[in-house]
């Protein structure tokens, strides 16, 4: 609800935060975290990414709170994870979460996968992992959109023999350096 599509209700589109500016992806993030312990009382928790994206320039500031690290391949099939983690919403008061400030340039795409993924193991228990990650993005590489995410999808079952242990979903956004972002969600 609070990032929902509504402005009047999204806080990140209506400035509940302070502001048009008021410190960026993290104090999102700050902001769930004290909704999360002072007004719900609950023992969940979660984690997130969450973006700001100038889909003109590239320019692309991020908050990992506690979520997988999203995985930026360059236009060159180079594969890097972002981020240190950050710690999840609703668990500390104090927490530290992971501000990620890059850019994107024409032909990068970045990959923000559940933990579903990473987490994918074989039938004897090795974990797909980061490593894991990178070659399935690299050996698809020359794939875009739909077609990326599906032939990933089938990659991370064949790795796991079909017996997937946790729901796997994604966010791909490919930077084409035109002013035109494409972003696909599939879960």
């Amino acid at each position: 609800m609070h990032l929902s599509g509504s402005s009047d209700q999204n806080i990140a589109l209506r400035g509940a935060l302070g502001g048009a500016d008021a410190g960026g992806p993290a104090a999102l993030a700050h902001f769930f975290n004290t909704m999360m312990l002072e007004e719900m009382n609950t023992d969940t928790y979660f984690t997130m990414i969450y973006a700001e994206l100038n889909h003109m320039t590239g320019h692309l500031r991020m908050v990992q709170a506690g979520h997988p690290h999203p995985a930026l391949q360059r236009a060159d099939g180079t594969v890097t994870h972002l981020g240190a983690g950050g710690m999840p919403i609703g668990v500390f008061e104090s927490p530290l979460f992971d501000e990620i400030d890059i850019t994107l340039g024409p032909g990068d795409r970045l990959l923000i996968a559940s933990d579903g993924i990473t987490e994918a193991t074989t039938p004897n228990g090795r974990q797909l992992g980061n490593d894991g990650l990178e070659a399935v993005m690299r050996t698809n590489a020359f794939l875009n959109g739909h077609s990326f995410l599906e032939s990933m999808a089938w990659s991370v079952s064949e790795y796991c023999r079909g017996e997937r242990q946790d729901d796997m979903s994604a966010v791909l956004v490919e930077f084409r350096g035109t002013g035109k972002v494409i972003r696909l969600d599939d879960g």
